[in-house]
C-alpha cells in the first residue's frame, strides 16, 4: 500500500470517528471521485435522520472535509479559511430544507 493511500485511509478513518459522536454516525465511508482541493465521502447513516419532508428520512450523506492541503497535492499547502463560505453555504441549506 502506497504512502498516499495510508493517509488517506487515516483522513478516512479521522473522518468517521468524529462523525461516530453526531447524528451523522455512518455505517459505511466511501470516498468519492472527483474535486483537487478537499476529500469527499458518501457516506450511509447507522440511523436515518429526518428530512425537511416529515414522511421521508436522509439514508445517505456526503461528508467533505477540507485539509490545509491539496487532495490531490499534498506539498500546496492551502489556508483552511477558504471554507469559511461553504460553512455559510451549508448552514442556509439546512436551515431552509
Amino acid at each position: 500500500m502506497s504512502l498516499l493511500q495510508v493517509e488517506n485511509d487515516e483522513i478516512k478513518e479521522k473522518v468517521y470517528d468524529f462523525l461516530s459522536e453526531t447524528r451523522y454516525a455512518c455505517s459505511e465511508l466511501s470516498p468519492l471521485s472527483g474535486g483537487s482541493a478537499n476529500f469527499v465521502f458518501r457516506g450511509v447513516l447507522r440511523v436515518p435522520v429526518s428530512s425537511s419532508a416529515p414522511e421521508e428520512k436522509v439514508e445517505v450523506v456526503i461528508v467533505k472535509y477540507s485539509a490545509a492541503f491539496l487532495f490531490v497535492a499534498r506539498a500546496f499547502s492551502i489556508d483552511l479559511s477558504r471554507c469559511v463560505s461553504d460553512t455559510f453555504f451549508f448552514v442556509f441549506l439546512v436551515t431552509q430544507f
